[in-house]
Order: C-alpha cells, then sequence, then structure tokens
C-alpha cells in the first residue's frame, strides 16, 4: 500500500476519476438547469443498467462495454475484458496507432464476456458491432441502452 491506500482503491479510484474526467470532457450538457435534468435521468439509467447486471449476472461474469460509459464496469463491480475499454480506442485514429480493435477481437476470441452493453455513442465499428449481434442476445433494454447476453462462445 502506498499513502496508506491498497492497490484494489487504487484502482476503484482510477476508474472513478476516469469516469467523472470523461463526463466532465464530453459533456455537451454540463450546465443549467436542462444539463442537469439530462445529467440525472442518465445517472438513474446507468444505475438500473448496473443492478440489471448485479441482479442477473454471475460474479465472475464478464462484461464489455461498448459507447461511452465506462463507470458501468465501476457501478456493476465488473472489469473490461480488454484493455481497450472506452470508444476513444476505437476510433480510426486511434485504431491506427494500437491495432485496437484486432486487439479486442482476439480479447472477445480468447474470452468472450458473458454480458455486453451497447450504449448510445456516434462510434460505428462494424467489427465489434458483427460480434455482439452475432453472439449475444439481446436480454433487456434500459432506457437508451441495450444489455445483451453470450449465446455463442
Amino acid at each position: 500500500a502506498e499513502l496508506g491506500i491498497a492497490r484494489s482503491d487504487w484502482r476503484r479510484l482510477a476508474w472513478i476519476a476516469l469516469a467523472l474526467g470523461t463526463f466532465s470532457a464530453i459533456s455537451p450538457h454540463r450546465f443549467g438547469s436542462e444539463g442537469l435534468t439530462r445529467t440525472r435521468e442518465k445517472d438513474r439509467v446507468l444505475t438500473e443498467v448496473a443492478t440489471y447486471l448485479d441482479t442477473n449476472a454471475g460474479p465472475n461474469e464478464g462484461l464489455y462495454v461498448l459507447g461511452g460509459d465506462p463507470v458501468l464496469y465501476y457501478l456493476s463491480g465488473r472489469s473490461a475484458p480488454t484493455k481497450y475499454f472506452f470508444w476513444l480506442y476505437l476510433t480510426d485514429r486511434w485504431d491506427a496507432i494500437l491495432d485496437s480493435r484486432a486487439s479486442v477481437i482476439a480479447d472477445f476470441a480468447e474470452s468472450p464476456p458473458e454480458w455486453f452493453v451497447y450504449g448510445p455513442h456516434d462510434l460505428q465499428v462494424p467489427e465489434i458491432e458483427e460480434i455482439m449481434f452475432s453472439r449475444y442476445a439481446l436480454v433487456q433494454e434500459i432506457g437508451d441502452y441495450q444489455v445483451a447476453r453470450l449465446v455463442t462462445p
């Protein structure tokens, strides 16, 4: 433990910092009462998605979130099955540098997560969407989020 904080707590703090930093950096509706209402609604929906996973997923079942909400990993107490857990890494610019899409696909082939959450986003990732739509079955829609479960490993 460094500074009196256990390693597992550092990981949780990093997730929280990432989620808060991401939200504050990309949210176009951070200010004003309309933005606050949208933020509260999104928080409610994300909490509902995490609650659904807590209720229906086994304790060791994996999760992948495609969209701009990595906070779902934290809220559901699950780790991402790949190091490229955030949509930004899947954009053409980052994929050209990191080959991130191929890495995600290889990670899914090796150990597919049991759960897939498809959230609202503008990014088109046909290779990963193909995996979702061919190997996962939609089990729940919560707000703008689709929760799917693995049916074909």
